[in-house]
C-alpha cells in the first residue's frame, strides 16, 4: 500500500471514528511517531514505508473512544491481545489492515551510517537510501530490519 492509498483509506474511515492512529514524520525523516489524527486535511500528513516500525496498536487499551488503527501483520497480534485480556472492546476499534515487507531498525540504520546526522531518507523497493553529511548509504531492508520481521519476511 502506499502512502497516497493510506491517506485515502483514512478519510473514508474518518467520519466513522473520533480519531485515527497512524504514523508521521517525526524529528528527523528517520524517525516516524505516532500521530493521532480527526480531520481529513491531517490525513495528508500520514506516512506509510519501511520506517514505519512503531506498533500503535500499544495506544488502544488508553482510548475511551471510536478509533481507527493503523497496523501491519505483527501488530495485528497485539490488537487479538487485548481484546482477549479485556483491556478493548472490539465494537471502539476500526482496524486499517496495511501490507508490510519489513520495517527498519532505526538502532541498526544508525550504526550502519555510523551514527552521523541524518539529512533524508527514502525508503521504497526494498531498499533505504539515507544520506548524511558524509554521503548516500543504500541499505537493504532486510539488512536493517528488526529481528521480528524474520519471523514473517522471507529475504
Amino acid at each position: 500500500m502506499s502512502t497516497d492509498k493510506l491517506r485515502e483509506t483514512i478519510k473514508k474511515v474518518l467520519p466513522d471514528v473520533e480519531a485515527v492512529i497512524c504514523w508521521q514524520e517525526g524529528f528527523d525523516k528517520l524517525h516516524l511517531t505516532p500521530h493521532f489524527l480527526n480531520s481529513a486535511e491531517a490525513a495528508d500528513k500520514a506516512v506509510w514505508n519501511a520506517l514505519c516500525a512503531q506498533n500503535l496498536a500499544s495506544y488502544l487499551p488508553s482510548q475511551k473512544k471510536k478509533v481507527a488503527v493503523v497496523v501491519k501483520g505483527c501488530d495485528s497480534r497485539t490488537i487479538v491481545q487485548f481484546m482477549q485480556e479485556g483491556l478493548i472492546d472490539r465494537n471502539n476499534v476500526v482496524i486499517i489492515g496495511i501490507p508490510c515487507k519489513g520495517v527498519v531498525s532505526v538502532k541498526k540504520v544508525m550504526k550502519a551510517i555510523d551514527y552521523q546526522p541524518v539529512e533524508s531518507v527514502t525508503a521504497s523497493d526494498g531498499k533505504i537510501v539515507v544520506k548524511t553529511p558524509k554521503g548516500e548509504t543504500t541499505l537493504n531492508v532486510s539488512d536493517v530490519w528488526p529481528d521480528k520481521c524474520a519471523t514473517c519476511q522471507y529475504p
